[in-house]
């Protein structure tokens, strides 16, 4: 394994993160900020951008 990048989670208190089934998204349960930070993953280098943020009222654990 090898650092590739530092990137914010967009909210406050990241409780629990995934991939996406497809591998083409990772999402970050921030539980204090009520949100789930959606970031696009690039297959090729790994490197993380973020997409967009969804309110949500108690954001803990996500499943697949």
């Amino acid at each position: 394994l090898q650092k590739i990048q530092t990137i914010s989670v967009n909210g406050n208190w990241p409780r629990n993160f995934t991939l996406a089934p497809n591998g083409k998204f990772l999402l970050v349960a921030n539980q204090r900020s009520k949100n789930i930070s959606v970031y696009k993953v690039d297959k090729t280098t790994g490197i993380l951008a973020f997409s967009n943020s969804v309110v949500v009222p108690t954001p803990v654990c996500l499943l697949f």
